[in-house]
């Protein structure tokens, strides 16, 4: 299996940087460089969440193109289930 680049890393290399951002927000609110609470353990759970579940589509999946569209559709649809629970 070649692992390979896919939408999800982008969106796991997001999560990852809004960790890092709460993380720095609540250090600078309650002024100890404590891990955050709650906010970056949820994200840090979610990114390992993405990752695990880009490894296992590309491992049951081996054309590049269809783990590409699957990743996109997952995408746009919990984008499209996110907008409309509220909105």
């Amino acid at each position: 299996m070649n692992y390979r680049l896919t939408p999800f890393h982008g969106l796991a290399f997001l999560t990852i940087v809004l960790m890092v951002a709460e993380i720095i927000d609540v250090s600078k609110v309650k002024g100890d460089p404590g891990l955050g609470g709650l906010g970056p353990l949820v994200l840090f759970g979610l990114t390992i969440t993405i990752l695990l579940t880009d490894f296992f589509i590309q491992l049951t999946i081996k054309s590049r193109k269809w783990v590409v569209i699957s990743e996109l559709v997952l995408l746009l649809a919990a984008v499209l289930f996110y907008y409309l629970k509220f909105t």
